[in-house]
């Protein structure tokens, strides 16, 4: 009988203790991702800009494949939306046209770069194509 309750305290103890731990650990968590949001704000358009650029070329690659991998495809595509998420209030406020001008294209390759079924090569490719183009010349034009 002894033993029961002193393995069922034990036990008890372990559960307090992978609890207490679980909590500290989602709260570090919650923090690291608060501080991820602060760094997306302070991002500088310049440098946010690049990196949307870069990964509208890394599309662009991924795209000119003989076959394009779909994961690939989707997971750039989510970054692409992040990292415009990052810089898009800055460039919607500073220079609203540019901003029409850019999601004319960007919104729709974003849109087809995260389907989970299909895509439409041709139209992904076009559209990653005029996207470039675009930001390239935004980017000449604040440098």
């Amino acid at each position: 009988m002894n033993t029961r309750i002193v393995i069922g305290a034990l036990l008890f103890v372990g559960l307090l203790f992978t609890s207490a731990f679980s909590i500290s650990s989602d709260n570090e968590s919650n923090t690291a991702h608060e501080g991820q949001k602060e760094n997306m704000k302070e991002i500088k358009l310049e440098e946010g800009l690049q990196t949307v650029i870069d990964t509208v070329e890394k599309l662009k690659i991924a795209m000119n494949k003989t076959t394009p991998d779909i994961k690939e495809v989707n997971r750039l595509g989510k970054s692409l939306n992040d990292n415009w998420d990052s810089i898009e209030k800055k460039v919607e406020e500073k220079y609203p046209e540019d901003y029409e001008n850019i999601e004319e294209s960007l919104y729709p390759l974003i849109s087809n770069t995260i389907r989970q079924d299909e895509m439409d090569v041709k139209e992904i490719k076009k559209l990653t194509d005029d996207t470039l183009s675009k930001i390239l010349e935004f980017q000449e034009k604040i440098s």
